[in-house]
């Protein structure tokens, strides 16, 4: 099932080279941050805000589900939609920039031979690695497709996962872990004297 992730922040991405996690294969991956402002578009229904969109997303991963095994299974896992709470920096034990309670995220992936499409505001315009356009902080609209699986044998379960299928830049937003330098914690007061001359200043050393 296709569905269009609209004014999500974009977070922990590998558009333009995959990469392995763990011992899992490479893949290409974005985690795109919900907020109030964020929409799903799912059927051709547009639905704003987290707690709605966390609905909407249950009602369609249940329906791929039940269009594959018949019935929505019991236990389930996987489920596109996550918990930031669950996103911790191992290094400090809190959650990583951008997350925590109450943070919701769809995370989407694709195997290593299905780049996503990565487009500007025009979407007839694509952006590569090197035109250094589009970076994690920054917000996105993304075209993903949620579809169910059933990992039993390997021990994973049933439940339902998100391929990543285009990622479009909608605007820039602040890099996570970055924050603006105040140059009055940074430097000196110099006062009012001009500086002297360079050889001047040589010769007095």
């Amino acid at each position: 099932m296709k569905i269009t992730v609209m004014n999500a922040r974009l977070s922990f991405s590998q558009l333009f080279a995959p990469k392995a996690t763990g011992n899992g294969a490479p893949k290409f991956k974005a985690n795109l941050i919900l907020s109030a402002d964020s929409a799903v578009k799912i059927n051709g229904k547009v639905t704003k805000g987290v707690t709605a969109i966390e609905k909407a997303m249950k009602v369609a991963c249940d329906a791929v589900m039940k269009e594959k095994f018949g019935k929505v299974p019991g236990k389930n896992t996987n489920w596109a939609l996550r918990d930031g709470a669950d996103v911790i920096d191992a290094s400090t034990d809190e959650p990583y920039d951008g997350y925590g309670e109450g943070v919701t995220y769809i995370a989407a992936s694709s195997q290593a031979d299905r780049q996503p499409q990565v487009v500007d505001r025009n979407p007839g315009v694509t952006i590569n690695a090197i035109d250094n356009k589009i970076k994690d902080g920054d917000f996105v609209y993304a075209v993903i497709d949620i579809y169910a699986f059933d990992a039993t044998k390997n021990q994973g379960g049933k439940g339902v996962t998100a391929g990543l299928q285009i990622v479009q830049f909608f605007k820039k937003g602040e890099a996570f872990g970055e924050s603006q330098l105040d140059a009055s914690n940074e430097l000196d007061d110099l006062g009012d004297e001009e500086i002297e001359d360079s050889a001047e200043a040589d010769s007095m050393m």
